[in-house]
């Protein structure tokens, strides 16, 4: 049996970028606000907002792959965002 996940080299400045850094740098790449993008999605803004700031965790996962389509996050990108997702900790505050 395959296996379908690719294994994919992830530059090291990626890996000190935190979740939410990241998740907010692809997001602007197409939408500038997020009003349009979480009706979308089906998330609240309130919530995505908290997401972006590194409160909230990383949603669902199948919410982030929603995500990656809506902003053709590319490959390396998609697995970025992922990986990060699972390095994500609780905001210090």
């Amino acid at each position: 049996m395959l296996n379908n996940r690719v294994d994919v080299e992830i530059p090291l400045r990626f890996l000190k970028m935190k979740f939410h850094d990241y998740l907010k740098q692809l997001r602007i790449k197409r939408f500038k606000e997020t009003k349009k993008m979480c009706i979308i999605l089906g998330v609240s803004k309130d919530v995505w907002r908290k997401i972006e700031r590194g409160i909230n965790p990383p949603p669902q996962r199948s919410v982030l792959k929603k995500f990656c389509v809506l902003v053709a996050a590319l490959s390396y990108e998609q697995a970025q965002l992922f990986a990060l997702a699972r390095k994500w900790k609780p905001h210090a505050d």
